[in-house]
């Protein structure tokens, strides 16, 4: 009889057990579950200092996993009513012009966005956004762009400049960079992200050639390069976006 009873009891104590695991799972589930659900899983960005530098940059950023991102961005060159790099034309007919050497192209980014840790909340122990952190991103640059080519018109008996002949020319560009920053989501959706890469760029710009605006190198509105071919190439960017 007493044997009969200690299984009885046993049985309860197994049944009430499993039955309490099995709660608490599905607490947790649920748990995990609102938080998944109260994670903002896009961003749409836009880079403040891009129109100060004669092109506007766009970003948008998805979340693939907690430790894991990918980010495009759309860069459009030759935004803005004002150029920082132009070439005053002294012209026998219309008197002196400044002309633009940078007109109009786009470039595109695309990169993987890798989470070392992402702050917690104190009161959960658990992350509530996947965009907080530091990082590491490599990622890549293709752009493409028109550009004036000026030729001084030079009078043979008197060695003075008389006219300018103006031609245009296609520059396209790429660069792979691998990119070090920090991003933050401030009251829930406002975001700022702050990043600096290095890596290696090649374009169709002749060597030893200088880029007016820097004075050395080449600049391409998104991507500095210290000179024409394959060089090194660098990339700064400040970011205040959006979170959905």
């Amino acid at each position: 009889m007493k044997v009969i009873i200690f299984f009885i009891s046993l049985l309860t104590f197994t049944f009430y057990s499993v039955n309490l695991q099995s709660q608490s799972r599905k607490d947790t589930s649920k748990s995990e579950l609102a938080i998944s659900k109260e994670t903002k899983k896009n961003a749409l960005k836009v880079s403040l200092l891009s129109p100060l530098l004669e092109h506007l940059e766009i970003s948008y950023e998805r979340v693939l996993h907690p430790q894991g991102n990918l980010e495009f961005s759309l860069g459009r060159i030759g935004f803005g009513n004002f150029k920082h790099e132009t070439l005053t034309i002294e012209d026998q007919r219309l008197g002196s012009r400044k002309i633009p050497v940078v007109k109009k192209g786009l470039f595109f980014r695309a990169g993987y966005k890798h989470f070392f840790h992402h702050p917690v909340s104190k009161r959960s122990g658990v992350s509530t956004s996947f965009f907080n952190g530091l990082y590491l991103q490599p990622e890549l640059t293709i752009g493409s762009y028109e550009k004036n080519d000026f030729e001084k018109i030079v009078e043979v008996n008197s060695g003075l400049v008389s006219d300018y002949t103006i031609s245009e020319k296609k520059i396209n560009y790429q660069a792979l960079l691998l990119k070090i920053g920090w991003q933050r989501v401030l009251s829930k959706h406002f975001l700022i992200d702050c990043s600096f890469g290095v890596g290696v760029g090649n374009d169709n710009v002749t060597k030893s050639s200088s880029d007016k605006f820097l004075y050395a190198g080449e600049f391409h509105r998104g991507i500095y390069k210290t000179n024409g071919g394959t060089t090194l190439a660098t990339n700064g960017a400040i970011k205040l976006g959006y979170a959905f």
